[in-house]
């Protein structure tokens, strides 16, 4: 049974609207359609069940903590296994950061179904990484994944595959397009 991992960007941040550096300081949370978007996802994952979630991680930032919270029980109110390692500000070089926590889960909860609320940069450095390209090439393209999409990681105990990427079908209902930006 292969593992997989679940990267979900979080939620619309305040920091991000306000123009202001979201660390462990300048975090001040999701914005009210942040919390939309996620309430969205987990929307979905309850109706479909789609996911069964074994774990559920987060950053330690704000913004990641109250994604994880809002998914909590469509997952089965599991406990919120916070990491540092998931940051996308947290100083340190992220390459390595985001390289060492794929492999640590992939030893630590092999063949389970893993939730990450993440940041953007989290998920786009899991694409350099796990297809081995260079970050940010000059005049390369620019991976941009939206809020509350989901990136999903397989591995088989030998290799990873992509299973989908900044997926954000939530977000895209016709019921929805009257609440959130497009």
């Amino acid at each position: 049974m292969p593992t997989r991992i679940l990267l979900v960007r979080h939620g619309e941040a305040e920091c991000n609207i306000n123009g202001i550096v979201g660390g462990p300081t300048g975090c001040t949370g999701l914005s009210d359609t942040g919390r939309l978007q996620v309430e969205c996802l987990r929307e979905r994952w309850a109706r479909t069940g789609e996911v069964e979630a074994d774990v559920l991680m987060s950053s330690v930032l704000r913004r990641a903590r109250e994604t994880a919270a809002i998914l909590g029980p469509a997952l089965g109110d599991l406990e919120v296994v916070e990491d540092c390692d998931v940051c996308e500000l947290h100083p340190g070089e992220i390459r390595a950061r985001v390289d060492g926590l794929l492999h640590r889960i992939i030893r630590d909860y092999a063949e389970r179904t893993i939730i990450v609320a993440c940041h953007g940069g989290v998920v786009m450095m899991s694409m350099h990484v796990l297809f081995k390209a260079q970050p940010w090439p000059e005049g390369g393209a620019y991976l941009d994944p939206p809020n509350t999409s989901i990136t999903e990681w397989s591995n088989d105990g030998s290799r990873w595959a992509l299973v989908r990427y900044a997926d954000a079908a939530h977000l895209m209902s016709e019921a929805r397009s009257d609440t959130l930006p497009s």
